[in-house]
């Protein structure tokens, strides 16, 4: 890496306790599959001390674009999908408990998306049994591809 990030995050106070609290941060706006370098500072009137450059990535078309590329039918990749993504969240929501970050924001958040993800996942299941797979195909490669598109022109 090169050392230095673009974004920083509000500072968090521990009013001078010698605390092992953790150290919690919401993000919004973060565009799946995509790469994030993170670290912690920790500052007071001795000095400044850096914590270890750390990574993680949402998932997303990757394993979209994956499971789109290796031949299996739109039903085995619509199987493979649901289950990836269950364990996947189903272990980001066990990550977000034993932080401790599972906070009223938190669930308040969850409860804003969890209609349109309905909606979203209804009208999948609807539609799902009137597309042909080839036709499948290119809309799963369409929407990879405008996901993309959207991606780089907002930067």
């Amino acid at each position: 890496g090169s050392g230095s990030l673009t974004n920083r995050t509000p500072t968090q106070d521990f009013n001078g306790t010698n605390s092992t609290s953790p150290i919690t941060q919401i993000l919004t706006g973060v565009p799946s599959g995509s790469f994030y370098n993170y670290r912690c500072v920790a500052s007071n009137s001795v000095g400044v001390s850096f914590g270890v450059w750390s990574q993680f990535i949402t998932p997303g078309p990757p394993v979209v674009l994956y499971s789109a590329t290796q031949g299996w039918s739109a039903r085995g990749i619509k199987a493979n999908l649901q289950a990836f993504f269950l364990v996947n969240q189903g272990a980001i929501l066990v990550g977000y408990w034993w932080a401790g970050l599972l906070t009223r924001e938190v669930w308040g958040l969850a409860a804003g998306f969890a209609l349109p993800a309905i909606a979203g996942a209804a009208a999948g299941a609807l539609l799902f049994e009137r597309v042909d797979p080839r036709r499948f195909r290119r809309i799963v490669f369409a929407i990879i591809l405008v996901s993309a598109l959207v991606l780089l022109v907002r930067g």
